[in-house]
């Protein structure tokens, strides 16, 4: 039996002034806030664990802003 890969992509609003490196979104502890402020919530880990997990399946995952949106995409 020959499976077919599967695509998911996610999209959430972001602030549209603030560019995004997409390129670090996916690094252990990396926070696209650069004050690093206390007052924003989450280590900056689940990212990467979503990353490893779609590697360890023979997956690739993207992350990509146009304007207000990201949008995380992976292929299985």
């Amino acid at each position: 039996m020959r499976w077919k890969k599967v695509e998911i992509a996610v999209s959430n609003t972001v602030d549209a002034t603030q560019h995004i490196d997409a390129s670090w979104l996916f690094e252990r502890f990396y926070r696209a806030d650069e004050s690093h402020s206390v007052a924003v919530k989450g280590t900056g880990i689940g990212l990467s664990i979503v990353k490893a997990t779609v590697q360890a399946h023979g997956g690739k995952i993207t992350a990509k802003q146009s304007g207000d949106t990201i949008t995380f995409g992976a292929v299985l």
